[in-house]
């Protein structure tokens, strides 16, 4: 092969090679900020899950306190309970709201795969070699059909 050739080929594989490196990063890009996204969502949703843990805590201190009190009332009627209730709906609202948004980005999610998987099925595109099934009676310890004596 002439230099001319060989510098022109080797060239034109740099160039493919660098467009292929231009498109994983922005697909990388791509996956990475969805994953952020989503990882956001997931620790705001353990959030609103402690607030409603300390609202459920103080609604139990609060009925223990009323119980133990000289004239116990229904729970039920009390202010500060009927609050933390209205604010317990209100965070689980929030949550399905956040995992609702999360759904949503996972769904389009598929459609971009992962970096990772798309090198691997550009691989498997170029892979010109068949793979080869494992013969009857190899390395696993199959059966000899001679019989032993």
């Amino acid at each position: 092969m002439p230099k001319k050739d060989l510098k022109a080929a080797v060239s034109e594989g740099l160039k493919k090679l660098g467009a292929r490196a231009t498109e994983l990063g922005a697909v990388a890009a791509d996956f990475i900020e969805e994953q952020a996204k989503i990882g956001k969502l997931k620790f705001d949703i353990l959030s609103l899950k402690r607030q409603i843990d300390r609202l459920k805590q103080e609604i139990g201190d609060r009925v223990i306190a009323m119980a133990n009190s000289a004239s116990p009332g229904n729970p039920l009627s009390d202010k500060a309970i009927q609050k933390a209730m209205r604010d317990i709906a209100g965070l689980e609202k929030g949550i399905e709201s956040k995992r609702a948004a999360i759904a949503r980005i996972s769904d389009k999610a598929p459609a971009k795969a992962s970096p990772r998987a798309a090198v691997k099925k550009k691989a498997v595109k170029s892979s010109a070699k068949p793979k080869s099934s494992p013969k009857p009676g190899g390395a696993k310890g199959g059966t000899s059909k001679t019989p032993q004596g």
